[in-house]
Order: structure tokens, then C-alpha cells, then sequence
């Protein structure tokens, strides 16, 4: 019975601190948003970086692969060089989809600019 009791007075001293805890505290607000921080403005900048950098490595790499594909149907025999094909045509896809001159003007095309 004691170890009960024990542990029952344990219980209600944590209860009772985190109760006076929850009062007790501060809370502390930002002087400015978050938006104008400099973290979240390098983050921003980052990552219109990197979408530039993948912009221009996109066609690089879909070109480099073609080349090797143009490298491999060329050592395949018959049937294989159909499943060649069909991948040289996917990566000429790639490249011209990657093109930002062609999403400008299948956007004006389309008639939804942004």
C-alpha cells in the first residue's frame, strides 16, 4: 500500500508541475513574419537555382542518352533494336519537352498564359 501511495504522490507532483507549467510560460511572438527572414529568402533563391540548373541539365543528359541508345540499337539485333527506337523517341520527347521556348508557346497555344 505504500508503494501505491507513493506513486500516486509522484503522479499528482508531475501532474501539478506540468499544470504550472502550462501557465506560467511566455508566450514569444516574431517582431517580423517569417517570409522576410533571410533564411527563407536564401532558401527561396536556392531553389530557383537548382530549377535553373535542372533546366539546363535536363536536355543535356536526355542528349547524352540518346547517344547511347543510338550506340546500343546500333549492336542489337532485330528485335531489340524496336525497343531501341521506342527509347530514342522518348528522350527526343524529353529534350523538346525541357525546351522553355517550347512551354512558352504551348502555353500561348493553348490560350492559358500565365
Amino acid at each position: 500500500m505504500k508503494s501505491l501511495f507513493k506513486f500516486s504522490r509522484r503522479r499528482l507532483r508531475v501532474f501539478i508541475l506540468m499544470f504550472i507549467n502550462t501557465f506560467i510560460t511566455i508566450p514569444a511572438y516574431a517582431a517580423t513574419s517569417v517570409a522576410d527572414s533571410k533564411i527563407a529568402k536564401g532558401t527561396e533563391r536556392l531553389i530557383q537555382d537548382l530549377t535553373t540548373w535542372l533546366m539546363v541539365l535536363a536536355p543535356v543528359a536526355a542528349g547524352l542518352l540518346i547517344i547511347y541508345f543510338f550506340i546500343m540499337r546500333s549492336a542489337a539485333d532485330e528485335l531489340d533494336q524496336k525497343k531501341w527506337n521506342n527509347r530514342v523517341v522518348f528522350f527526343e520527347f524529353r529534350i523538346f519537352a525541357s525546351n522553355p521556348v517550347f512551354k512558352d508557346n504551348l502555353t500561348h497555344i493553348s490560350g492559358r498564359c500565365p
